[in-house]
C-alpha cells in the first residue's frame, strides 16, 4: 500500500544500516531511485529517450502509479529502441541484449527540463 511501500525497501534497511555501519554499504539516492516518484521523474522515464544515470544501479519504474495511463496497454510492437526511456530499457530486455546505453544520460548531461 502507500502508506507501507518503503517498509522493506527503505525504512528496513535503513534501520540495520545504523545499527550495523561496518556491514551495509548504503547507496545514493541517485543509483536506485531513480527517476523520483513526482510528475517530472515521470516524464522523464516516460517521455524523454534519456533518463539513466551514468552510475545508476537500478531503475524503478513506479508502475503502480502510471500502469492505467501510460504502461497498462503497451505492446511489444511498441518498445522501440529510439522512443522514450522507458521503451528503451523495454526494448533491450524483450531482445535480450539488456544494452542500456541508448536510456542513459551521459556524465555530465542533465536531465531534460519540462518534459510533459
Amino acid at each position: 500500500s502507500d502508506s507501507v511501500w518503503n517498509g522493506f525497501s527503505v525504512r528496513l534497511p535503513s534501520k540495520l544500516a545504523r545499527q550495523m555501519p561496518h556491514s551495509v554499504f548504503v547507496l545514493n539516492f541517485g543509483d536506485f531511485y531513480w527517476p523520483p516518484w513526482n510528475p517530472w521523474g515521470i516524464s522523464q522515464l516516460y517521455r524523454s529517450p534519456r533518463c539513466i544515470l551514468p552510475h545508476a544501479r537500478a531503475v524503478h519504474l513506479w508502475e503502480t502509479k502510471v500502469w492505467r495511463t501510460l504502461i497498462g496497454s503497451l505492446t511489444a510492437d511498441q518498445l522501440t529502441p529510439n522512443g522514450s526511456c522507458f521503451t528503451r530499457l523495454a526494448h533491450a530486455v524483450l531482445h535480450d541484449t539488456f544494452n542500456f546505453s541508448s536510456a542513459r544520460l551521459a556524465a555530465g548531461q542533465q536531465a531534460e527540463d519540462g518534459v510533459e
